[in-house]
């Protein structure tokens, strides 16, 4: 059995009477210490089946299970990091964002610093502990977000386009240090990105979405770890290609529907 997987899941909202299927029939199964890279065209569902992992919504129907247990509502064992930095609280530092988590749950003042301090330079960011959000660059914010998950120690990262903000060259640089960290502790981690390189330079696998609506898996493609993260191989040109294909058939059925 995978470690957490979605299995039959339809997604149905309904407003003013009209109804919208987001997923249908979506299975996706993940497997304990695997980066899967959720990739898809805009508007094909993804943050929509982070969210259900997340616990932040409940399906429509199907099941849910992480770590063998159905995910109900939102949960200790499953930390998100979201695009937006807004979720840092201002009047907090670095450190103290960090240690948040761990002050709710009742860890004493001198293991829940250990624990941030230890955090903090996992993400490269000694020495800035004592920085505020508006003192802080948006790749400095990001590493702060990811360093107050891993404080958490859950037992997966949902992580919903965490780099799609920020400039090209902190991008890559985050890709680097979040690879270097994922080598490191080899937590399980989905990550929601529309950067077809960034999902194999990350990735372990790359789950391609259909087009939206009633979306759902269209392939998984397995990343060869041996190709070391390196843009310029031909092994990485040949995912390059093949996912861009994939891609590239959902756009192409969305203008369409539009031109009719």
């Amino acid at each position: 059995m995978s470690f957490a997987y979605m299995r039959g899941i339809d997604q149905v909202y309904e407003r003013d009477g009209v109804s919208y299927t987001a997923l249908r029939g979506f299975d996706l199964a993940i497997e304990e210490g695997e980066f899967c890279c959720l990739l898809g065209p805009s508007g094909c569902g993804k943050t929509t089946a982070l969210n259900l992992l997340a616990g932040f919504e409940s399906p429509s129907s199907g099941d849910i299970v992480v770590a063998g247990r159905e995910v109900r509502a939102p949960g200790a064992d499953r930390g998100v990091v979201f695009q937006s930095h807004d979720s840092l609280f201002d009047w907090l530092t670095a450190l103290e964002n960090i240690e948040f988590g761990l002050r709710m749950g009742g860890a004493s003042t001198a293991d829940r610093r250990a624990t941030a301090e230890r955090c903090l330079a996992l993400v490269g960011l000694s020495g800035h502990g004592h920085k505020r959000p508006h003192e802080m660059s948006g790749g400095m914010k990001q590493r702060v977000q990811i360093a107050r998950v891993f404080a958490n120690d859950p037992a997966m990262l949902l992580m919903d386009e965490p780099f799609g903000a920020l400039d090209s060259q902190t991008r890559r640089v985050l890709q680097r240090e979040l690879t270097a960290i994922w080598e490191t502790n080899r937590k399980t981690v989905v990550f929601i990105t529309h950067d077809i390189e960034e999902s194999i330079i990350l990735g372990t696998k790359v789950a391609v979405m259909y087009a939206g609506p009633a979306s759902r898996i269209k392939e998984i493609i397995e990343i060869d770890p041996a190709m070391g993260h390196d843009r310029n191989s031909t092994q990485f040109a040949e995912y390059y290609r093949r996912i861009q294909m994939l891609i590239e058939e959902e756009v192409n059925k969305t203008l369409e529907l539009e031109l009719h």
